[in-house]
């Protein structure tokens, strides 16, 4: 599976919660892609292996819930103003 980074433009002259939305988001970006490249390169190295510890298994649905909770977070900020009503 593929991650969809994205690289995002900032506004020239922006306010200062928009610069701090733009360090998120190039965070972010660099975040996806060293995932990938690294989700990548794992998933090579599981293929070769007969058997690995289950705790790998977990480690890995666990970050998978930190990433979903972020996405979640995302989601929240583009919901509409009413559905906070």
């Amino acid at each position: 599976m593929v991650a969809k980074c994205k690289s995002f433009h900032a506004d020239p002259e922006p306010t200062a919660a928009q610069s701090r939305a733009a360090q998120v988001v190039a965070l972010s970006s660099q975040i996806c892609e060293i995932t990938e490249v690294a989700a990548a390169a794992i998933g090579a190295d599981l293929d070769t292996l007969d058997t690995v510890p289950i705790e790998l298994g977990e480690m890995y649905e666990g970050m998978a819930n930190v990433f979903l909770a972020l996405a979640r977070k995302v989601q929240e900020k583009h919901r509409p103003a009413c559905s906070k009503l």
